[in-house]
């Protein structure tokens, strides 16, 4: 079992700067989802921008990634 490592955030600020380290490279044309259980952080979610096609459709698909962590709050 690993060790579990706790980080504050007390800003937007710190939880974007987070996000190089938790995917271990900073994303480019994409989108990054995070999910939070109250004061923890859930999933983390990096996702390639579509190049087409409906963005309804790409937020259904990026919704049921994201709802099989149980979607406390969610951070777009």
């Amino acid at each position: 079992m690993s060790e579990k490592t706790t980080m504050s955030a007390s800003s937007a600020a710190d939880v974007l700067a987070y996000v190089p380290h938790a995917l271990g490279f900073a994303p480019r044309e994409s989108f990054v989802f995070l999910t939070k259980q109250g004061k923890r952080l859930g999933a983390t979610l990096r996702i390639d921008a579509p190049r087409q096609g409906d963005p309804a459709e790409f937020a259904r698909v990026v919704l049921g990634y994201l709802s099989h962590d149980g979607l406390g709050d969610l951070f777009l």
